[in-house]
């Protein structure tokens, strides 16, 4: 009997997958209308559009890393698929550019708070979060 090559797992680059993540980035979420509807807070809503604004002045002054545990709690108890899309491409950028921020990420997984919103991210009907949140789980 022949036995199994071990193969190192490597994501796969994919057109489709990258433009789509482009979309999620720019595309615009009613948050202020989360607030109104009680599913997030107003502190949540602030240190959201702090991290927003952040990311877009690439502001290095402020560590990213801080910012995993709010997008992580709100990864875990919003239900909109395009909530949990942006939160999962936000998640994702973090890991990837800052390195105290994969550490976090790391760590919430392993304390199982990230490990949860990740697999109910999952359990969606919707094939991107099922990939994204793999990439991600796979990353850490």
């Amino acid at each position: 009997m022949v036995g199994v090559m071990d193969v190192p797992a490597a994501m796969v680059s994919n057109q489709f997958f990258d433009e789509f993540t482009d979309k999620v980035r720019v595309k615009p979420l009613p948050w202020e209308g989360y607030l109104r509807a009680g599913l997030i807070s107003g502190e949540e809503l602030q240190q959201l559009k702090d991290f927003q604004r952040q990311l877009a002045d690439g502001d290095s002054a402020e560590p990213l890393a801080g910012h995993v545990g709010l997008l992580v709690g709100l990864a875990e108890k919003l239900s909109s698929i395009d909530a949990l899309q942006y939160l999962l491409v936000a998640l994702d950028e973090l890991a990837e550019r800052d390195a105290g921020a994969a550490a976090e990420l790391a760590r919430a997984v392993e304390a199982g708070a990230g490990e949860r919103a990740l697999f109910r991210c999952m359990d969606k009907k919707d094939d991107y979060l099922g990939l994204k949140a793999s990439k991600i789980l796979a990353g850490v």
